[in-house]
């Protein structure tokens, strides 16, 4: 997929979605034509005044919409922002600016501010130790002291191996999500080095339920919801599809595949928060702001600031492009001289992403029902941005159709080469014996066998080693790159289905030429 290694890895950090990019496009099965461009809604205005013709925000959406169509994207909606006018709108046929979709990471942010509130109302210190609001909360490395200030900065030392097992087991429970650190060794010392973990913000969500005695769920939708006039958000899955969420969506060699959207009521706190372009465009107003909304006080001038200050650097666009430091639940940067705060959101099936220009009042939100490997989900949003940050509107991109029709030649070259073999592989294994007999067949059923651990160990191991820190999941790989991953088995498969074979075939090859060869006389005593 197109995009940096760090927005291509940055769906798998998140614990549901990897873009982990085209090193997987080499390994990609079968034959399929590219799914037909999705249709577009016509633009529809929200709170604020409308948008001149010509102006930043107008062209922001203008790009927004042109990349998703080329994308062929099933349901999007975006909302752009540009000094207090506001343009919503979609693509798809059944999709509006309140439609609800699954947000992602960017739920991290409402977690920032709920524990922000939290804090103005002196509930929480930003300084205390995580067991002053959860006291049997601990890890596996002893001594290890870490603070509320380090969960909202993910400098607490957890790896980011910590937070993806929601992703392979999305029904567990935000409490037994906590308990499981006790099994957890810090990668650095608590305050020390940035490390992206869904952990962080899921024990932010048990300390928000612990001092609020709400659930996260409750707190959220009262506190946060509710003020900012966020009448289609959710926090269950159940009032979100009766209220139009789509199915989740990934490809199928250029086809999109509808699933159902993964539910997972312990991870709201960092991935499962449901909202719409239109809810988040009052959300954005608010965080541009001074942090009341419609004359009520939401959090203080001082918390919003800090949300939005330097806590840690990371490395460059780990929470979205362009950025290069994290504040509390927002990715920071800069993009053509101003000051940017956003993040990026992946689980499976979704995309979100949301950013925002303070200096020059502008941000945007751009939500999409779909995800997958080898799809650059943030082109929309990153194309918006720039236009924003006053740079001209990037070419449009015909990513998805390229990648595809480049995997789909890959793909059968790959499958045709297997056939091929297969097919040969018996007369192979005749001359084999003839030549060298039984080495000859141990080298080939060793190489088949060396060949299919040396797949699977590349991409299961190797790859999640690299960009998890740990073996990737098999489930987690076949929801977010179903073609990729049947791929790989099928190579796996055939290598190891052609090694027994041949260990059939040599065994009986071996015997015939025993039996055939004729005896050899004994000299004479």
């Amino acid at each position: 997929m197109a995009g940096s290694k760090g927005e291509r890895v940055e769906a798998l950090w998140r614990g549901v979605g990897m873009r982990i990019g085209p090193t997987l496009a080499l390994v990609t099965l079968a034959v399929v034509g590219l799914t037909p461009g999705a249709q577009a809604d016509a633009q529809e205005p929200d709170r604020g005044q409308p948008l001149t013709s010509g102006s930043a925000g107008q062209r922001a959406a203008d790009a927004v919409r042109a990349q998703l169509e080329a994308a062929h994207v099933p349901a999007a909606a975006f909302a752009v922002l540009d000094d207090g006018a506001v343009l919503t709108g979609s693509v798809g046929a059944s999709t509006s600016p309140q439609t609800p979709f699954v947000l992602g990471s960017t739920s991290k942010s409402f977690t920032a501010l709920a524990v922000t509130q939290l804090v103005d109302g002196g509930l929480v210190e930003l300084d205390a130790p995580v067991t002053q609001y959860l006291p049997g909360f601990e890890v596996a490395t002893p001594g290890a002291v870490m603070t509320v200030r380090h969960l909202l900065a993910q400098t607490s030392g957890l790896p980011t191996s910590a937070g993806l097992a929601i992703a392979v087991s999305p029904g567990t429970p935000l409490v037994e999500r906590v308990q499981a650190a006790a099994d957890v060794q810090l990668d650095t010392a608590p305050g020390g080095r940035f490390a992206y973990s869904n952990l962080n913000y899921a024990i932010l969500g048990r300390i928000v339920e612990e001092v609020s005695g709400m659930s996260f769920a409750s707190y959220v939708e009262e506190r946060i919801f509710a003020p900012l006039g966020m009448d289609h958000s959710h926090t269950s899955m159940a009032a979100a599809r009766a209220d139009g969420l789509p199915d989740a969506s990934t490809v199928w060699f250029g086809h999109d595949v509808g699933q159902e959207p993964v539910e997972a009521p312990g991870a709201l706190a960092d991935g499962f928060l449901i909202s719409t372009a239109e809810d988040m465009a009052h959300y954005l107003q608010f965080q541009l702001g001074d942090g009341t909304w419609d004359g009520a006080r939401i959090v203080s001038a001082e918390g919003l600031r800090l949300m939005h200050s330097v806590q840690a650097t990371t490395p460059p666009d780990v929470a979205a492009a362009s950025t290069d430091a994290y504040g509390f639940g927002w990715g920071l940067g800069l993009l053509n001289g101003h000051a940017l705060v956003a993040h990026d959101g992946d689980v499976t099936g979704f995309h979100s992403s949301i950013a925002l220009l303070p200096d020059l009042d502008r941000g945007l939100v751009v939500l999409t029902a779909r995800n997958g490997i080898l799809v650059n989900a943030g082109a929309a949003s990153r194309a918006g941005t720039q236009v924003l940050a006053g740079q001209p509107a990037p070419a449009v991109e015909d990513t998805f159709d390229r990648t595809y029709a480049v995997v789909t030649g890959v793909a059968a070259l790959v499958v045709l080469t297997l056939v091929v073999g297969f097919a040969r592989r018996r007369s192979s294994v005749r001359r084999r014996v003839q030549r060298s007999g039984r080495p000859g067949v141990v080298r080939a059923v060793t190489a088949d066998v060396m060949g299919a651990a040396a797949v699977l160990g590349a991409v299961f191991v190797g790859l999640g080693m690299l960009v998890l820190g740990g073996p990737l999941p098999l489930a987690l790989a076949w929801t977010n790159a179903p073609d990729v991953t049947a791929l790989v088995l099928l190579v796996a498969a055939t290598l190891l289905v052609r090694a027994l074979l041949t260990l059939g075939w040599g065994l009986a090859a071996l015997s015939r030429s025993s039996a055939d060869s004729p005896p050899q006389p004994t000299a004479p005593r």
